[in-house]
């Protein structure tokens, strides 16, 4: 994307890329440097190469996106300082692998395997409401997990804050990427929870 937008791609390549935020508004917006998404029909439109590009384009950092060289960016991108990595390698073992590939979004979840355009369809084979499953239903929702999730929570409440398990929200971004401002020992502790909970579904064991 970055050669796209400086001009070291050709033309027609820049001509597919929409306008940014500021060109449609006079409002001075803190996204106005961001470019709009355009509009998709289907899940295949909606992650193709322009609308994922740019939505990855739009979430770097603005000293990254406005560097001077393609090399600059390169090294701004390379040697951007990644929270948590220490904690990330601080296990192992199946589960482990399964929740860095949560993470990563390249689990075998039904809704990441569609995102990737493995499979047709991203319902949860548990629910007969053609819900999606997702992370969230996965990890907080899904029925056919809900003693294991018990099993989970009962740990978690001694770690963490009613106001972080009573949103779904807050706390699934804290099971998936732990928490930036704990100490490491808070975190490996709220991680062995969400191993053991990945274990005992046996969610990913199945063929």
């Amino acid at each position: 994307m970055y050669k796209i937008l400086n001009g070291k791609t050709p033309t027609y390549l820049k001509d597919l890329i929409p306008p940014q935020v500021q060109v449609a508004t006079a409002y001075t917006l803190r996204n106005r440097t961001h470019f709009r998404i355009p509009p998709a029909r289907t899940q295949l439109m909606n992650h193709s190469y322009i609308p994922a590009t740019l939505r990855q384009w739009n979430a770097l950092d603005h000293s990254i996106r406005s560097s001077r060289t393609l090399v600059t960016f390169k090294l701004k991108f390379k040697f951007k300082p990644h929270i948590l990595t220490k904690l990330y390698s601080t296990s192992f073992g199946p589960s482990s692998k399964y929740h860095t590939q949560i993470r990563l979004g390249l689990s075998k979840l039904k809704f990441h395997l569609f995102t990737h355009n493995i499979i047709p369809d991203p319902a949860c084979e548990n629910c007969q409401t053609n819900t999606k499953e997702t992370t969230m239903h996965y990890m907080l929702e899904c029925p056919a997990f809900a003693a294991h999730r018990e099993e989970m929570f009962r740990g978690l409440r001694v770690l963490l804050p009613p106001t972080v398990i009573n949103s779904n929200t807050k706390l699934l971004q804290i099971l998936i990427h732990g928490m930036p401002t704990a100490p490491l020992n808070l975190n490996k502790s709220i991680f062995l929870s969400v191993h053991d909970f990945i274990a005992n579904s046996l969610r990913f064991s199945q063929q």
